[in-house]
């Protein structure tokens, strides 16, 4: 079985390469779980900073999106891994703009705290909370949501199986 999965970050943050014991254990641990399972292929689509167009709050001075070429990468995968920040309505108005466009369950990963329901009420498909029939405004579904994971930074080994089994939990 071969099993496929895109990793979608949508920030550039340049950051200083972090070498330690506990990352590299970490590290290692990961490739041990990954290993476990059956091969997975990842895709990372850097969509650039900023909010999309019809999102509530446009203050900031860039937008995001994808273009054609993009989607159609993601969408040769079985499941979406979307990596958003920690702005409440620009993860939620984003993971819509990504799931509008590409007809694969989701997992979203971020800091902030969100849950189903943000995402149900701008119209995003979801596994417990569905937006009215007329409201529905994304192909994709949100499956899994794992919230305070950090950009930039080391994530705990707890973090990282919580990621990997909600990532296979929601494989087709």
């Amino acid at each position: 079985m071969r099993v496929s999965v895109p990793v979608l970050s949508v920030q550039i943050t340049p950051t200083e390469p972090i070498a330690s014991i506990a990352g590299r254990r970490r590290t290692m641990a990961l490739r041990r779980a990954i290993a476990c399972t059956p091969i997975a292929s990842v895709i990372v689509i850097t969509a650039g900073s900023g909010v999309p167009s019809d999102a509530v709050d446009v203050s900031t001075s860039s937008l995001f999106g994808l273009d054609p070429i993009e989607v159609a990468r993601i969408q040769q995968f079985k499941v979406a891994l979307i990596h958003l920040g920690n702005v409440r309505n620009h993860i939620i108005y984003k993971a819509r703009l990504i799931l509008r466009n590409v007809d694969l369950p989701a997992v979203i990963c971020c800091q902030a705290p969100v849950d189903f329901e943000d995402f149900a009420r701008i119209g995003c498909k979801t596994r417990l909370v569905m937006p009215r029939d007329e409201d529905v405004a994304t192909k994709g579904t949100i499956m899994e949501i794992v919230t305070g994971v950090v950009r930039g930074t080391t994530v705990s080994q707890v973090k990282l199986d919580e990621i990997v089994a909600k990532v296979k939990r929601t494989m087709p």
